[in-house]
C-alpha cells in the first residue's frame, strides 16, 4: 500500500496489507474485522459477518452499520425491522434507532454518518432503486427526517442516493430522466434540481457536488449547477471528500468488477472548488 499525502500529494510506503477501507483522514484501515493504522498498528476489531457493511463516520473514529442484529436468516417474505449501529473498534456496537427492512430484495444501507453534525442517513434499496430514507439523530436516536414513496420519473428505472460527509445533505439522481435532486437531510426541504447529470459526491464543505454526464467528462459544479472543474476523464470509480476541505480525491476507472471481484486500476486527480485538477498517481487500486 501507498498513502498520497493530502497536503503535499506525495506517496509514501507503508506496511503491505489486504485490500480494505480506509477513514476519512486516512489515518485507519478498515481490513476484514480489523482496524490498522497505516503503520501496520491494530486499533481494535468489529463484528463481521453477512449483512454487516461498516462505514466510517467523519470523524475517522466510530463506524456505522445498518443491519439485522443475530445469526438467524430472516424470513424474505416478512418485513423485518434493522437497526442503525455504531462503534468504536474494539468496542461493542451500540445500537442507536430501528430504521430500514429486509424483505425480498429490499435492504438498508448507511448513506452517511456524522459524528462532526450528529445524524447518520441510511438509504432502503427496492430490488435496485432507493425506495425510502431516514436521517437519525445519533445522541438521541430520534429521527428527525424520513422520506418515503421514493420513484424515478418514469416509475421503473433506478434512483440512487449520495449524501454529503456531514450528513445535511441528500442527492437523488433519477436514471430515467438524467437529473438529480439535492434535498436538505433534515426535513427533506428540497433545496435544487440539475438536470443531465448524476450526483456522485459532494466536497466536505457542502458547496460542491461531482457529478458525471451520459456523455462527456465528470465535473465538478457548485450547488447551483455552475461548473467549477472538468476532469480527465468520464467514469468515477471511488471518491473520496477531504475531511472539513473543498477537495475530493477522484478515482477515475471502470467501476465494474473485473474476474476478481473489484474494479481494476485507476487514475486518482485531486479536484476542488478553486478549479484546479491535479494529477496524484495512475494504475493505483484505491482503498476507500
Amino acid at each position: 500500500m501507498v498513502v498520497v499525502d493530502w497536503a503535499n500529494s506525495r506517496a509514501v510506503d507503508v506496511p503491505a496489507g489486504s485490500r480494505g477501507l480506509q477513514s476519512p483522514d486516512g489515518s485507519r484501515i478498515l481490513t476484514g474485522d480489523g482496524v490498522m493504522t497505516t503503520g501496520g498498528e491494530l486499533v481494535g476489531s468489529v463484528p463481521t459477518r453477512k449483512g454487516i457493511s461498516w462505514r466510517w463516520a467523519d470523524d475517522s473514529r466510530h463506524l456505522c452499520a445498518v443491519y439485522l442484529d443475530g445469526t438467524t436468516p430472516p424470513d424474505n417474505s416478512v418485513r423485518t425491522p434493522t437497526k442503525l449501529y455504531e462503534t468504536l473498534p474494539g468496542s461493542n456496537p451500540a445500537a442507536i434507532a430501528e430504521v430500514g427492512y429486509l424483505v425480498g430484495q429490499a435492504g438498508p444501507s448507511v448513506l452517511a454518518c456524522s459524528f462532526g453534525h450528529g445524524t447518520a442517513t441510511v438509504g432502503e434499496t427496492c430490488v435496485i432503486s432507493l425506495c425510502e430514507t431516514w436521517t437519525v439523530d445519533l445522541l438521541s436516536g430520534r429521527i428527525v427526517s424520513h422520506l418515503t414513496g421514493l420513484v424515478s420519473s418514469d416509475g421503473k428505472s433506478a434512483l440512487e442516493g449520495e449524501a454529503s460527509p456531514d450528513g445535511t445533505l441528500l442527492a437523488l439522481s433519477d436514471s430515467s430522466a438524467a437529473s438529480f435532486t439535492i434535498y436538505r437531510a433534515a426535513d427533506g426541504t428540497r433545496l435544487a434540481t440539475l438536470p443531465g447529470r448524476r450526483a456522485i459526491a459532494f466536497t466536505a464543505d457542502d458547496r460542491a457536488v461531482l457529478v458525471t454526464h451520459t456523455a462527456g467528462p465528470a465535473q465538478l459544479l457548485d450547488l447551483q449547477g455552475g461548473d467549477l472543474a472538468t476532469l480527465p476523464g468520464n467514469q468515477v470509480q471511488a471518491t473520496l471528500a477531504e475531511p472539513g476541505g473543498s477537495r475530493i480525491a477522484v478515482a477515475l476507472g471502470d467501476p465494474g468488477a473485473t474476474a476478481n471481484g473489484f474494479p481494476g486500476p485507476a487514475d486518482l486527480v485531486l479536484v476542488g472548488s478553486s478549479g484546479k485538477v491535479v494529477a496524484l498517481a495512475q494504475g493505483v487500486l484505491p482503498q476507500f
